[in-house]
């Protein structure tokens, strides 16, 4: 069984240069519904019959184009390898390394991604095709051999999902599902959210699109009670990026909130939000962020009052299979967030450090007291507050520690305090399960 995204209209045209009776060139142009046209080149680079290299380009009706590239392996059981990467100037898209592998039959069966284009595999999905239209995900989050999450999507007959069942944490066990619904263009119009799976519907998600197939009106019903809680509203340029995002908070027909965009060529690309809280034509906050080659956010800037003062930098870095947020404020403390496992180390921004903050379930942070001895103490003499709002997070204290017999109250709860052998004291929320090694 080979599966579609969605209905497609294909026409395939081949071109023998040489006239040799071999194509060197092969042109697919597929048309999916009226808003989505796919060219694919696929080359013979050596003139043997099979292709080896491809060109696809993806033209939107309301002009957003991406661009891929790929190398392809023909393996003799049938089965190929496709090596892909995204174009980095087509739009400002994502540079991230991909690796398919297909059946015989065309269907990608594992799919490795390389986020950031460093050559070592972050990431790992598989798919199993069952006979009844369903198709098996799962997700290797940190490519380290451990199923994290397993997701069964179900398939109507144009290949759109039309239902979603979350296993959130492999245990066996779906959580949570959702059901789609289509228009006669295969827009998605619906999504039914069951949060706890139990067949009943908690909240709805609707839809709505411009003559372009841009998203342009969201409406959350957050209980499924039939009234509009949440409604945003979106503008596009002739390129289809997002030009303004208006907000209608509690679904009253009233925008409460309003941003505008302006996008500029630095460093790949940076963007700066322009915040109307009241939507009254006033400009209340400011929020830029710029991009590296990859499409990855490497600074986030933040001027709250729009007084033209920065009041809270990020720097994001990314790493492996970690990725670690540094927050500066305008009195110059920092504070670090992680969201996969890490090391701290003596070569992050430590000065100042006032707080870690793990921001994903199931992380394992190492800090050892030689690293703490160069975070900057604050006014109590702590050297940082560890504080966590997930659970089965891990803190793993290398050195001479001690857990002592204080708590100490920060963010409304009180905390376990650990203190080094030269007396830097750690203030641990009580969630996290602290190894002393």
């Amino acid at each position: 069984m080979c599966y579609t995204l969605f209905s497609a209209v294909s026409t395939v045209t081949e071109l023998d240069k040489d006239g040799d009776g071999i194509a060197d060139t092969t042109t697919e142009v597929i048309t999916k519904g009226d808003c989505i046209t796919t060219t694919k080149v696929y080359t013979d680079s050596n003139d043997d019959g099979t292709q080896d290299s491809f060109v696809e380009i993806t033209n939107r009706l309301s002009g957003y184009v991406t661009t891929e590239t790929g190398t392809i392996t023909h393996n003799t059981d049938g089965t190929q390898i496709i090596k892909y990467e995204v174009d980095k100037y087509s739009n400002n898209g994502q540079v991230s390394g991909r690796i398919d592998t297909l059946d015989a039959e065309g269907n990608v069966i594992k799919s490795e991604y390389d986020l950031n284009n460093d050559g070592r595999i972050d990431k790992t999905e598989t798919k199993t095709y069952n006979d009844d239209n369903t198709v098996k995900v799962a997700v290797d989050t940190y490519n380290d051999g451990k199923v994290d999450s397993v997701t069964i999507e179900t398939y109507d007959s144009n290949g759109n999902i039309i239902k979603n069942e979350y296993d959130r944490d492999n245990d066996g066990v779906f959580e949570a599902s959702d059901t789609r619904i289509y228009d006669d263009k295969n827009h998605l119009i619906v999504i039914n959210h069951d949060t706890n799976n139990d067949g009943t519907t908690d909240s709805i998600d609707s839809r709505e699109y411009d003559k372009v197939c841009n998203l342009s009106k969201q409406v959350l019903d957050r209980n499924a009670d039939g009234q509009d809680d949440y409604i945003i509203l979106r503008e596009f340029d002739e390129k289809g990026w997002t030009t303004k995002t208006s907000y209608d908070t509690n679904g009253d027909g009233t925008i409460e909130k309003s941003m505008t965009y302006e996008r500029m060529p630095l460093k790949g690309h940076s963007l700066k939000q322009f915040v109307d809280k009241g939507d009254d034509g006033s400009i209340d906050q400011i929020n830029t962020f710029e991009y590296d080659d990859f499409g990855q956010v490497i600074k986030r800037e933040y001027d709250y009052t729009n007084d033209g003062v920065v009041d809270a930098t990020f720097w994001d870095t990314y790493n492996e299979n970690q990725y670690i947020s540094t927050l500066q404020d305008k009195n110059q403390v920092k504070r670090l967030f992680f969201y996969s496992n890490a090391e701290l180390s003596s070569d992050e921004k430590l000065l100042n450090l006032e707080g870690i903050y793990i921001q994903r379930d199931n992380i394992s942070i190492t800090i050892s007291d030689d690293v703490l001895d160069k975070i900057a103490s604050d006014e109590n003499s702590h050297k940082v507050v560890v504080n966590s709002t997930k659970t089965g997070d891990m803190l793993n204290l290398d050195g001479n520690f001690t857990k002592t017999t204080e708590t100490e109250s920060h963010s409304g709860q009180d905390c376990v305090k650990y203190t080094d052998e030269v007396g830097n004291a750690l203030i641990v929320d009580p969630d996290i399960t602290v190894n002393i090694i």
